[in-house]
């Protein structure tokens, strides 16, 4: 049986402010052939610009590992308030964005999910991820709860308490930047949510900050990506910094080279590069 083989790429949000589809063609100039598509604007799911976006995926032969939500400033107020009418258009919104991942190939849809400062019970939560993750299946797509460090489920032990609600544990995006700023290391986000991880967000920690591009000056973290490779559940590792992280869009191709020699050489597996045609 052919092992599984993790998959690396890099985000169009790199690239931000840069249009969505300018960004992804930029990405596919320079050579990346596995990214992931975050979706700034509710015009970008319909066309003409997401015809666009399809054409210069076919065009680079570019595999689109995950979509990102455009809705995540909103997600409370669509989908989590108690105003049934609008909660409503919160999920015919997120429809047309499942919609868009399944029309570009997409198996992963990511979610940001209610503020940390609301009053949503666990309970609560789990019935309305259920009901969102429902509608994303009837599309093909399997929706990842990320841990971002201002929502709910920045919070551990909120996350703990919604998957143990939950009629089925859901699957996870695990943001290295994020566990940090929430308090958290990296490493011990994957062993206490073994298993549930499907997708990695990877930016590296200096002395400039928590999203910084892997460099040979940053940690190398051989213990963390060791652990990635023991989680089967984990199928793609995006790298996600921010514009002012770099210069030029090729330094974002020779830091995906440095992240996956480092989980090489910790774990002697092989992977699928973000420039392999997908």
């Amino acid at each position: 049986m052919t092992e599984k083989r993790l998959k690396f790429g890099i985000s169009t949000a790199c690239l931000y402010p840069m249009e969505t589809e300018k960004a992804l063609e930029t990405l596919g100039e320079v050579g990346v052939r596995r990214t992931e598509i975050f979706i700034n604007d509710i015009t970008e799911l319909e066309d003409p610009i997401a015809q666009r976006i399809l054409e210069i995926k076919e065009r680079y032969q570019m595999e689109v590992m995950a979509v990102h939500s455009c809705f995540c400033p909103m997600d409370h107020f669509l989908l989590f308030s108690d105003y049934e009418r609008r909660k409503k258009t919160g999920f015919l919104a997120y429809e047309a964005l499942f919609s868009l991942a399944a029309r570009l190939s997409a198996p992963f849809v990511i979610f940001h999910g209610d503020r940390a400062d609301r009053p949503t019970s666990p309970e609560k939560y789990a019935v309305i991820l259920k009901e969102l993750s429902d509608l994303a299946a009837k599309h093909g797509c399997l929706l990842l709860q990320e841990n971002v460090f201002y929502t709910k489920c920045g919070n551990t032990e909120f996350l703990a308490a919604v998957q143990q609600a939950a009629e089925t544990p859901f699957p996870l995006v695990l943001d290295t930047k994020q566990a940090r700023r929430s308090g958290v290391d990296p490493a011990a986000f994957l062993a206490r949510f073994s298993g549930r991880i499907c997708y990695l967000h990877y930016s590296a920690r200096d002395e400039k900050g928590d999203c910084r591009l892997p460099s040979k000056d940053s940690v190398q973290e051989d213990f963390f990506w060791q652990r990635v490779g023991e989680e089967e559940a984990i199928r793609c590792v995006t790298l996600e910094v921010y514009r002012d992280a770099f210069s030029l869009p090729k330094e974002l191709c020779e830091a995906c080279d440095r992240m996956q020699n480092v989980y090489q050489n910790a774990t002697g597996k092989e992977i699928l590069s973000w420039n392999q045609t997908a």
